[in-house]
């Protein structure tokens, strides 16, 4: 977001010149101008890079995902937080004594959960999606983010829980990870080296 942002158009002959992040435009080429978010205009001064982790079992073993079961994982928001990609990762917990040759079914199924997240405003609670989703359509990956058409902003004080359901028939450990940029514009100076 600190870099030089680049200029982009829709159309050729369009006059209507965007500035967008270069964060945007390692991923497929010419064919990012059919995934760039409608909301194109991001502040370049004071949006600080964050990433915010909802931990299944990755740091913390105790709160790995029970075989069909359903875990969350809530967090509060310190300042405005302005979401604009998803990625996360899943596998099969490993066992305590592991098994000589027995391999657990569905250890490695696609999909591996499926998820929702609770955003809380004000004491009222509304779910992202109306129903749980794929871990596929819900999140990419490291080289491939899932970035949201629309960036979803989250008040300061809100709380935006992580709501997973294993659907393998093992213990899992996942990671989801919502990438944006924090509203800072008091440290901005000094946290950004500026």
């Amino acid at each position: 977001m600190h870099g030089p942002d680049l200029i982009f158009s829709r159309g050729m002959l369009s006059r209507n010149r965007y500035r967008v992040s270069s964060y945007l435009f390692p991923q497929f080429g010419a064919y990012n101008k059919f995934l760039l978010p409608n909301d194109r205009d991001l502040p370049t001064h004071g949006l600080i890079t964050r990433f915010y982790p909802f931990d299944f079992g990755v740091s913390t073993p105790a709160l790995a995902i029970a075989p069909y079961d359903t875990a969350y994982s809530p967090l509060v928001m310190g300042r405005d937080f302005l979401v604009w990609s998803v990625t996360g990762t899943y596998s099969a917990a490993p066992a305590a004594t592991p098994p000589a040759s027995i391999v657990a079914p569905n250890a490695n199924q696609s999909p591996g959960f499926l998820v929702n997240w609770l955003h809380t405003h004000n004491g009222v609670q509304r779910q992202w999606a109306n129903k749980a989703i794929t871990d596929g359509e819900a999140c990419g990956n490291a080289r491939y983010p899932l970035i949201l058409k629309d960036p979803a902003l989250l008040p300061q004080g809100d709380t935006i829980t992580c709501v997973i359901q294993n659907l393998a028939n093992v213990t899992l450990i996942a990671q989801l990870l919502f990438t944006g940029g924090e509203f800072d514009t008091e440290q901005y100076g000094q946290e950004a080296g500026y």
